[in-house]
């Protein structure tokens, strides 16, 4: 059968629905029988339209259901890059605190540095002295020990006993 050709059928419906269909004809201006079949086309239709919603929930719930696997990835990968950043910062704090305890040691080893070049200072003043002193005594001795040897020539020279 083709769309035009017709079949005739009888009918049973409950009261109810029959004074519905005929309340919808007369407010459509159409008869009961076209009035029952724009309401099966109309029914054929919906649910072509139904299947097809139907049909795009489910890609689209396919689609969610991706997304939702990609946020958990993104997530995951967050927590990790998460985790190298706090590594990261406290890294950084523990360089902060070693560059604070180098330039403690560093003052100190300065502190000590010029601690030692007065003691070298000192040193070296002291050397000085003493050099002086006994550049000083190594001439007094010389000038002893020409005195001495004067007072033994006039010792001899007079005849008197060597001391």
């Amino acid at each position: 059968m083709d769309d035009t050709t017709e079949a005739r059928i009888t009918l049973r419906l409950p009261t109810v629905l029959r004074d519905k269909l005929l309340k919808a004809a007369e407010e459509s201006n159409r008869s009961m029988n076209g009035e029952i079949v724009f309401r099966l086309d109309e029914f054929d239709r919906l649910v072509g339209e139904i299947v097809q919603m139907a049909n795009s929930l489910e890609k689209r719930e396919e689609a969610l259901f991706g997304e939702r696997s990609n946020v958990r990835a993104l997530t995951a990968e967050r927590q990790t890059l998460d985790m190298k950043v706090r590594t990261a910062e406290a890294q950084v704090l523990l360089a902060k605190s070693a560059e604070v305890e180098a330039e403690f040691k560093l003052r100190e080893a300065q502190n000590e540095l010029v601690a030692m070049r007065q003691m070298l200072d000192s040193a070296d003043r002291t050397i000085k002295s003493l050099t002086e002193a006994t550049s000083v005594l190594a001439s007094d001795s010389t000038v002893v020990e020409g005195i001495a040897q004067r007072v033994a020539e006039i010792l001899i020279e007079k005849g008197l006993p060597r001391v």
